[in-house]
């Protein structure tokens, strides 16, 4: 009974932990801007994120699900929104945390 109150209380000491570094990292002044222009950035990003997929998904399924949309120039703007897609996807939080926080190097 004792080694299970020793790793419960290990456990609860290493949440402790991480919550503090994580809660800690505005003290640590990693952070690039204040709060508002933080809540700004990230409002913006989620905005650009969310809006960006729902267009070109909109875009890749009506020239897939439409017969009389299937053309050439469609296909190469079906191609444009899904390489949107892959840049939204993988660019924009990337990018979003570049903005956020500052790297220090010691």
């Amino acid at each position: 009974m004792p080694s299970e109150v020793n790793i419960s209380q290990d456990i609860h000491i290493s949440l402790n932990d991480t919550l503090n570094i994580l809660l800690s990292v505005n003290t640590l002044r990693y952070i690039r801007h204040t709060d508002l222009v933080t809540a700004i950035f990230v409002i913006g990003y989620i905005m650009v994120f969310i809006l960006g997929i729902i267009g070109n998904v909109f875009v890749i399924g009506v020239v897939l699900r439409m017969k009389r949309m299937r053309s050439v120039t469609n296909y190469y703007l079906a191609n444009l929104a899904l390489a949107d897609l892959l840049v939204i996807i993988f660019c924009i939080p990337a990018t979003l945390v570049g903005n956020l926080f500052e790297r220090k190097y010691t």
